[in-house]
């Protein structure tokens, strides 16, 4: 049956080969326009979606490609630095990561080029060494220095005033200095008064090189135990006192240190005294006095001070 007007015939091979007439209602139209409708909507909202999706993967992508661009930029840095070729090598060591570099490679190249700048590393190497690294490396590039040994030692004085390096290079002077370089107390004894950053290692290396056969260097000490920070202070005196009775020399300097504001330098300046005061009625009556010092350290060293002196 046809319904004219509100239908559409079209044609069609039937199973058997023959015509056959098709009828499509108005519902069925109207049923096939909705599909449609619908994937016209439904096609944009499903790009929208794929978009959304894809941000944060374009996001990584982008830090994937400037992860895989360090590297060049390294190279290209390196390639910026000036490079002082090792004889006979074509490793590059001419700054302070480029020599940490050559210490930590495999590479027998690189091992020979890092022995031939470290024997040939001049205060401006030393200085970029010092202040190689930061936080917990920060001392990797004093332990390069350090493996310099002696050679090391006239670039850290040349390094005490340093803004940046001056610490470090009190650092290096502590631990490459020894009791045969006491002829070098007075520039010690200079550094740890004056030196706002390596003050107190200088003065730490003084008590560590002092011996009884520096008592000439015993009036640099003594103005170092007046004058210095609170802490060089006291390792200053504590120097005198390693002087034995060569820090007689600095006899004025260890009374007025008996009076100092800071317990820790008064306790060893007592204990000086007991080796530098005697014969001096000046000392034992300082030393009466101290063994009554509010601190029971200074009281202490007093009192022994004071049997050494008068054996009582």
């Amino acid at each position: 049956m046809v319904l004219m007007g509100n239908s559409k015939n079209d044609s069609a091979v039937g199973p058997s080969g023959g015509n056959k007439s098709v009828t499509r209602s108005q519902p069925y139209d109207r049923t096939i326009e909705g599909l449609m409708h619908s994937l016209e909507r439904a096609v944009p909202s499903y790009y929208a979606r794929a978009r959304n999706r894809a941000m944060p993967s374009l996001a990584w992508l982008g830090l994937a490609c400037a992860l895989l661009a360090l590297p060049a930029l390294s190279i290209y840095a390196r390639a910026q630095a000036p490079a002082h070729r090792a004889p006979g090598s074509e490793y590059p060591v001419g700054n302070a990561r480029e020599l940490v570099a050559a210490l930590r490679s495999a590479d027998p190249d690189a091992q020979k080029a890092s022995r031939a700048a470290l024997a040939r590393a001049d205060k401006a190497m030393i200085a970029d060494l010092l202040t190689y690294g930061v936080g917990s490396r920060r001392d990797v590039g004093l332990k390069v220095v350090l493996r310099m040994g002696r050679p090391a030692i006239p670039a850290a004085f040349e390094l005490l005033d340093d803004e940046k390096a001056g610490a470090a290079a009190g650092g290096v002077l502590f631990q490459l200095l020894t009791a045969q370089d006491r002829d070098r107390l007075p520039a010690i004894a200079a550094c740890a008064t004056a030196n706002p950053r390596a003050g107190v290692s200088c003065a730490m290396t003084a008590f560590k090189i002092a011996a009884p056969g520096a008592a000439a260097h015993a009036g640099a000490l003594g103005g170092c135990a007046r004058a210095g920070a609170d802490e060089a202070r006291v390792y200053c005196t504590a120097a005198l006192g390693r002087l034995g009775a060569g820090a007689s020399a600095a006899l004025s300097d260890l009374l007025a240190a008996l009076k100092d504001a800071n317990p820790g330098v008064r306790a060893e300046a007592a204990q000086a005294l007991g080796a530098a005061g005697k014969g001096s009625p000046k000392a034992v009556a300082a030393l009466k006095v101290a063994a009554a010092d509010s601190s029971p350290v200074v009281a202490k060293r007093a009192k022994a001070a004071l049997k050494r002196l008068t054996g009582a």
